[in-house]
């Protein structure tokens, strides 16, 4: 009897795993937000590099680029932003600094980029800290 018991706990421990775990996966589910930083990362990373090179077309271009998926993003809405408006429009005003950031970088010489950068990267750190979700 002891068996059959400590079988039912163990199985009984599995299954509620498994439903945590499609509880989680549904709630972490991938979002149209979720997919445009996705394509964000790779010209994120070439503009990066590209302001160490102090390549300036090739920054302005990505700049550019990342500008177009900004304002894309900027509306769609962040997993941890519910449907209280104050918190979505907490959001899009972060996401406003960065198009403004991207704009001035997409225009400006090498010697200003670095700093531009910097300031990019600091928004998006805070910015991830604040409306992205972990659901590693």
């Amino acid at each position: 009897m002891k068996i059959k018991a400590r079988l039912s706990a163990i199985f009984l421990l599995l299954t509620l795993c498994s439903g945590v775990s499609l509880a989680h996966e549904a709630h972490c589910k991938d979002t149209p937000l979720g997919a445009t930083m996705a394509d964000m990362k790779k010209p994120y990373k070439a503009l990066r590099k590209a302001v160490r090179e102090g390549d300036e077309a090739s920054y302005q271009q990505l700049a550019n680029e990342l500008l177009t998926q900004s304002k894309e993003a900027r509306d769609q809405r962040p997993l941890l932003v519910s449907e209280k408006q104050r918190k979505m429009a907490n959001y899009q005003k972060e996401m406003d600094k960065l198009i403004s950031l991207l704009e001035q970088l997409s225009q400006s010489p090498a010697e200003s980029a670095q700093g531009l950068l910097d300031q990019i990267q600091q928004l998006r750190k805070q910015g991830h800290k604040k409306f992205r979700k972990d659901c590693d």
